[in-house]
């Protein structure tokens, strides 16, 4: 039992001689998500919480404690608006690249950020205009 009382279950997969600890709790809701998946149905967040009576960040948290166990092969899909899902053949691979897209973004913006960071208080060249002659790109 872990510290709210759930049951943790120790699955050993013999072809990889890997322990898997994962809640009740959290094969339950994967279990769910993957039925009603197979039902071409999303879940939602509300729901998994209202069946199984706990919280939607505790729901949130074990749908993120199932993605990162190695042992579960399915791609659970994430929407704000609709919940989760297991990836289908219909879904495929555009969802992996809007997904990789976004990554490379986010690293674009990451880096654009670093470099202001670094240029923080260095001096310019500024000839005759009414630019300041250092960088200033943090708050004072």
């Amino acid at each position: 039992m872990d510290e709210k009382g759930h049951e943790v279950i120790l699955a050993y997969f013999q072809s990889t001689n890997r322990k898997v600890y994962m809640k009740t709790i959290e094969w339950d809701i994967y279990k769910e998500i993957k039925m009603r998946s197979s039902l071409n149905q999303w879940t939602s967040v509300q729901y998994l919480a209202d069946k199984f009576g706990v919280g939607k960040r505790e729901i949130r948290r074990a749908v993120q404690h199932i993605r990162e166990e190695e042992q579960i092969q399915k791609i659970i899909l994430t929407s704000y608006q609709r919940g989760y899902k297991l990836m289908s053949e219909k879904d495929e691979f555009e969802l992996l690249t809007k997904e990789k897209s976004k990554i490379i973004k986010q690293f674009k913006r990451y880096w654009l950020n670093v470099k202001r960071y670094n240029l923080n208080n260095q001096t310019k060249l500024t000839f005759d205009t009414k630019e300041r002659d250092f960088i200033e790109s943090l708050i004072k």
